[in-house]
C-alpha cells in the first residue's frame, strides 16, 4: 500500500510537472509570436529597439518553447531577415531621395549661375566693342596726327604713347584684378545665401519629418498598446480556460486517489483532498457545481469504506496485540530474569574473585607484617562476607524462578542452557568466597592473639596521657576520680578512693603508675559494682535521691565543659576569622606576582617569587597550627558526649573553613609556581635557541675540515687545557671565516649550569668581563653543542648518506628522539638534506632525512626538552626505578616544569 501511494503521489507530481511544462512552454511561444508580430511594423526609428528586444526573446524564450523550437528558430531567421532586408530598402530609398533632392538643388543653381555669367559676358562684350571703336577712332586720329608731326615729335610721341600703353596695361591689369575680386566676392557671398538657403530648408524637412515621425510614432504607440491589451485580454481568457482545465483535472485526480482510500492513507488523502477543494474546486468554472456533487458523494462513500476497514482492522490488531503483548510479556520476563540472573552472578564472581586476589597472601601463607596481614584480613572478611551473600542471593533466585524463567517457549532452549551454565559457576564463586574467609579468620585469629596485649598497653596509655592532667608520669587522687567519672561515670566515695589508693600506690610513690592502670581499672570496675550494689539495696525515695543528685552532678560537669567549650569555639572562630585577611593578602601577593611576572626578566620573576612563596608559606605554618588547634577542639567535643550534638556545627563549620583556606593557599601557590614555571620555561626556550645557534656555528666548523662534533673540544682547547674560554671559541671561528657574536657565546657559558638566561644579569656579567674569564669544562661544553632532533613523520634509519643503494636498518616513528653526530648533509642524488646520528628509542645509529623534494618534513629541531605532565619523582640511580616504593628521591618534579634530557636509558 505505501508503494501504490508513493506511486499515486509521484503520477500526481509528474502530471502537475507536465501542465506547469506545457504552460511554460505555451507562454514562451506566445512571448516568441508576439516579438515577431512587431518585428512586422517595423521602420527606421524603431528598429534598434525592436532589434534588441528580439534578441533578449531568442535568448530567454526560445529555449522553453519545447518541441516547436526548431519550427520558430526557421520563422525567426525569416522574419527578422525580412525586417533587416526592409530596414537597409528604406535607408538606401531615404539617401537616394536625398541624394537627388541635392543634385536638383545643385542643377538649378548651375543654371542661375550660367546665366549670371553669360549676362556678365554680354555686357563686357558690348564693353570691348565700345572700347574698340574708341581705340580704332583714336588710333586712326594719331595716325592723322603722325602724318604731320617731325621725327622729334614722332620720337616724342611714340615714347609717350609707349608710356601711356603700358599705364593702360596697368590699370587694365588692376582693373582685372579688382573685377576678378569683386566676382569671387559676389559668388562666395551668393554661394553662402545659397548654402544658407539649403541649410535651412534641410532644417524646415528636418523638423517636417521629425514631426512626422513622432505622429507615426504615436500612432504605433497606439497601435501597440491596443494591441498589447487585446493580447493580454486574450491571454486572459486563455489562462482562464487552463485554469478551469487544471483545476478540473487536480479535483478529478483527487476523486481518483480517493477511490483507492483505505485506513492508512485515507488522513493524507483527505488532507490532500480538502487541499484541493479548497484550492482548485473554485476555478473549476461551469463543472463546478456537478463536480461539487460527485466530490461529495465519493468522498462520502470512500468515508464509509474506510470506517469499515479500520473496524476490522481494529479487531484484528487487538487480538493479536494481546497474544502479543502476552508472549511478549513473557519473553520479556524471561530475558529480565536470565539479564538479572546474569547479573548476578556476574557480581557474585566478581566479587569472589576479588575476595580470591585479596586473600592470595593469606591463601599462600606468605610471611606478612601483623599490620598488613590484618589489614588484608578485615578487607578479605568483608568483601567476603558481601561475596557470600552474593551467591546465596543468586542460588535463592535460580531456585525461585526456575519456573517463571521456563514460561517464554521461544526462549526455553536459551534458558535452560543458561541455567545449567550459572549454577556451577555460583558454586564455584561460593567456594572462592568461604575459602577466603575463612583464611581471613584463621589470619585475625593468629594476630589477635599475638597482638592483643600490645593493644590494650596501648589503649590503656592513651587513656592514662589523657587523665595525667600534670604530665608526672603518675595518677594522683584528684586524677583517679576524674578517670573513674569519665570513663566509668562513677562519683567514687572518699573512703572508696582511699582504699584504691591504699592498695595500688606504693610507699613513698606519687601515684598510680602506668603499670598498675590496668589494676586501677579492675578496681574501678569492682567500685562500680558495689555503688549498683547498694543502690539496689535502697529503698525507692533513696535510689530516686541519688538519681537526682548524680544527675545534678553531672549537670554541673556539663555546664563546666559547654562554658569552656564555649569559649575555646569562640576563640577558634575568631582566629578563623581574622585568618581570612591573611589569606587574602597571600592571594593578592600572589595574583599580582601572576599578573606582572610576563613584563619581567627571569631574574625579576625568580626574586619576587621568592616573597610570594615565603608570604605563602608563613599563611601555611599559621593555617597548620590552626588546624592542630581545630582537631583539639574536636577532639574536646568528641570526649564531651552531652555536649556532641551542640558542638556538631560549630566543629563542621571550622573544619569546612580550614580546608577552604587551605585550598585557596594551594591555589595561590599553585598559581606562583605556574607563573614561575612559565617565565623559567620561556627562559630555557631563550637559551636552547641561543645554544643551538652557537652550536650550529661550531659544528658547520669542524665539519668543514672533516671532522666531527665529538672532536671540538681537543680542537679548540689549548695543548693540555681541561677548559675551554670565550675566547678560545672566538678565535676557533675567526680561524674558520665564521662570525658569531662574542655576546652570545658568554651568555650561553653563563647560563649552562642553570640551564636558562636572566636577560639583564647574564647581559651585565657577558660585558663586565673579558672573554678570557668565561670558561666550561668538557662535559659542559660537550652538553652545549649536543644537537637534538624529533621525528614528526615516518621516517627510514639508512646505514649511509646515499639514500639507493644503502640498507635500511629500521623505520623511526613520530615521536621519536635522535641526536645529531653530524649533518645537515646534502645527498646529492636526490638532492636532500640528511643528518647521522642515534635514535635514543633503541641506540641505531644510522642517516636520516630531514625533508623530502616535495615539501615533506620529518625531522625538526628539538627533544632534549621534556616538559612534567604530572608530578613524579627524580631519583638518583638509574636502578631505583625497578623499585619505586623504596628508591631514593632526590626532587619532585612539578607539574608544568621543564627537564633537559642527557641520556635516554631504560632500567
Amino acid at each position: 500500500k505505501d508503494k501504490d501511494k508513493d506511486k499515486d503521489k509521484d503520477k500526481e507530481d509528474g502530471k502537475q510537472d507536465d501542465d506547469t511544462q506545457a504552460l511554460k512552454q505555451q507562454q514562451a511561444t506566445l512571448a516568441v509570436l508576439s516579438c515577431f508580430k512587431k518585428l512586422s511594423d517595423v521602420n527606421l526609428e524603431n528598429y534598434e529597439a525592436l532589434k534588441t528586444e528580439f534578441e533578449d526573446v531568442m535568448k530567454t524564450q526560445l529555449p522553453n518553447t519545447g518541441s516547436q523550437m526548431e519550427v520558430l528558430k526557421g520563422e525567426a531567421d525569416r522574419v527578422f531577415g525580412f525586417a533587416k532586408s526592409y530596414v537597409e530598402q528604406l535607408k538606401e530609398k531615404s539617401q537616394k531621395d536625398d541624394k537627388r533632392d541635392d543634385d536638383s538643388r545643385r542643377k538649378t543653381d548651375d543654371d542661375k549661375s550660367k546665366d549670371d555669367d553669360k549676362a556678365r559676358d554680354d555686357k563686357k562684350r558690348q564693353d570691348d566693342d565700345e572700347a574698340k571703336k574708341r581705340a580704332d577712332e583714336e588710333k586712326k586720329r594719331r595716325e592723322d596726327e603722325r602724318q604731320r608731326e617731325t621725327p622729334e615729335e614722332a620720337r616724342a610721341r611714340r615714347e609717350a604713347e609707349k608710356r601711356k600703353k603700358e599705364e593702360d596695361m596697368r590699370k587694365k591689369e588692376e582693373d582685372l584684378q579688382r573685377r576678378r575680386a569683386e566676382k569671387r566676392k559676389k559668388e562666395q557671398e551668393e554661394l553662402d545665401k545659397l548654402e544658407e538657403k539649403k541649410r535651412a530648408e534641410r532644417e524646415v524637412k528636418r523638423k517636417e519629418d521629425e514631426a512626422k515621425r513622432a505622429e507615426e510614432r504615436k500612432k504605433q504607440d497606439e497601435i501597440d498598446k491596443k494591441r498589447q491589451e487585446e493580447e493580454e485580454k486574450k491571454r486572459e481568457e486563455e489562462n482562464k480556460v487552463r485554469r478551469e482545465q487544471q483545476a478540473t483535472l487536480a479535483v478529478l485526480r483527487g476523486l481518483q486517489k480517493l477511490s483507492e482510500a483505505n485506513p492508512d492513507n485515507f488522513e493524507a488523502l483527505k488532507a490532500e483532498f480538502e487541499g484541493i477543494m479548497k484550492t482548485e474546486l473554485p476555478d473549476t468554472g461551469a463543472q463546478k457545481e456537478t463536480l461539487k456533487a460527485e466530490v461529495d458523494r465519493v468522498f462520502g462513500y470512500a468515508q464509509q469504506f474506510v470506517e469499515q476497514l479500520r473496524a476490522q482492522q481494529k479487531q484484528a490488531r487487538e487480538v493479536e496485540q494481546q497474544r502479543q503483548e502476552k508472549r511478549k510479556e513473557q519473553e520479556t520476563l524471561t530475558k529480565s530474569l536470565l539479564e538479572e540472573m546474569q547479573k548476578l552472578v556476574s557480581e557474585a564472581e566478581a566479587l569472589s574473585e576479588k575476595v580470591g586476589q585479596l586473600a592470595k597472601p593469606l591463601l599462600a601463607a606468605q610471611s606478612l607484617q601483623d599490620a598488613e596481614c590484618l589489614r588484608v584480613s578485615n578487607s578479605v572478611e568483608k568483601d567476603g562476607k558481601s561475596a557470600l551473600t552474593a551467591c546465596s542471593t543468586c542460588a535463592e533466585f535460580i531456585e525461585q524462578k526456575r519456573m517463571a524463567i521456563f514460561e517464554a517457549e521461544a526462549l526455553r532452549e536459551e534458558s535452560s542452557t543458561q541455567l545449567m551454565a550459572a549454577q556451577p559457576r555460583v558454586q564455584a564463586a561460593t567456594r572462592l568466597a568461604a575459602e577466603a574467609v575463612t583464611a581471613a579468620k584463621a589470619g585475625k585469629d593468629r594476630i589477635s592473639h599475638r597482638l592483643a596485649p600490645e593493644v590494650f598497653a596501648a589503649r590503656d596509655s592513651c587513656v592514662f596521657k589523657a587523665y595525667d592532667k600534670d604530665g608526672d608520669g603518675f595518677l594522683d587522687h584528684v586524677e583517679i576520680g576524674a578517670y573513674a567519672k569519665g570513663e566509668f561515670q562513677l562519683d567514687l566515695p572518699p573512703s572508696c578512693l582511699e582504699r584504691i589508693v591504699r592498695q595500688l600506690v606504693p610507699k613513698g610513690a606519687r601515684g598510680i603508675s602506668l603499670a598498675s592502670f590496668q589494676r586501677l581499672r579492675t578496681a574501678v570496675g569492682i567500685a562500680r559494682h558495689e555503688a549498683r550494689g547498694r543502690a539496689q539495696q535502697m529503698t525507692q525515695e533513696e535510689r530516686e535521691s541519688l538519681e537526682a543528685q548524680q544527675k545534678t552532678a553531672r549537670e554541673a560537669v556539663l555546664s563546666e565543659r559547654r562554658e569552656a567549650l564555649t569559649k575555646q569555639s569562640v576563640s577558634l572562630l575568631e582566629s578563623i576569622k581574622g585568618f581570612d585577611d591573611k589569606v587574602k593578602t597571600a592571594e593578592e601577593g600572589g595574583e599580582h606576582f601572576r599578573h606582572g611576572a610576563a613584563l619581567l626578566d627571569v631574574g625579576q620573576v625568580l626574586g619576587r617569587a621568592g616573597g610570594a612563596e615565603a608570604a605563602l608559606q608563613s599563611a601555611g605554618r599559621e593555617l597548620a597550627e590552626l588546624q592542630a588547634r581545630v582537631s583539639a577542639f574536636r577532639m574536646d567535643a568528641l570526649r564531651a558526649g552531652g555536649l556532641r550534638g551542640e558542638l556538631r556545627s560549630e566543629v563542621a563549620t571550622m573544619g569546612t573553613s580550614a580546608a577552604l583556606y587551605g585550598s585557596r593557599l594551594g591555589a595561590a601557590a599553585a598559581a606562583v609556581v605556574r607563573a614561575k614555571q612559565g617565565a623559567l620555561c620561556k627562559a630555557c626556550e631563550r637559551y636552547d635557541a641561543l645554544r643551538l645557534e652557537v652550536a650550529g656555528k661550531l659544528r658547520a666548523c669542524i665539519e668543514s675540515r672533516s671532522g666531527k662534533a665529538v672532536d671540538l673540544f681537543q680542537v679548540i682547547a689549548r695543548e693540555g687545557a681541561d677548559r675551554i674560554s670565550a675566547g678560545d671559541i672566538q678565535r676557533f671561528l675567526a680561524e674558520n671565516q665564521t662570525e658569531l657574536e662574542p655576546g652570545k657565546i658568554r651568555r650561553v657559558f653563563i647560563a649552562c649550569a642553570r640551564g636558562f638566561i636572566i636577560e639583564e644579569e647574564d647581559s651585565r656579567r657577558a660585558e663586565s668581563a673579558d672573554a678570557e674569564a668565561f670558561s666550561v669544562g668538557r662535559e659542559d661544553f660537550m652538553r652545549i653543542i649536543r644537537v637534538y632532533c624529533k621525528v614528526v613523520k615516518d621516517v627510514a634509519l639508512t646505514d649511509s648518506l646515499a639514500q639507493e643503494g644503502g640498507e635500511q636498518l629500521r623505520q623511526m616513528s613520530p615521536g621519536e628522539v635522535m641526536e645529531i653526530y653530524q649533518g645537515p648533509t646534502v645527498e646529492p642524488a636526490a638532492n636532500v638534506l640528511r643528518v647521522h646520528g642515534r635514535a635514543f628509542k633503541d641506540g641505531t645509529v644510522g642517516w636520516a632525512t630531514i625533508s623530502g623534494g616535495q615539501g615533506d618534513t620529518f625531522l625538526v629541531p628539538g627533544g632534549n626538552l621534556c616538559k612534567v605532565v604530572k608530578q613524579c619523582g627524580m631519583v638518583e640511580d638509574l636502578k631505583d626505578l625497578k623499585d619505586l616504593g623504596t628508591a631514593k628521591t632526590s626532587r619532585t618534579l612539578s607539574e608544568g616544569e621543564l627537564v633537559e634530557v642527557l641520556d635516554w636509558s631504560r632500567p
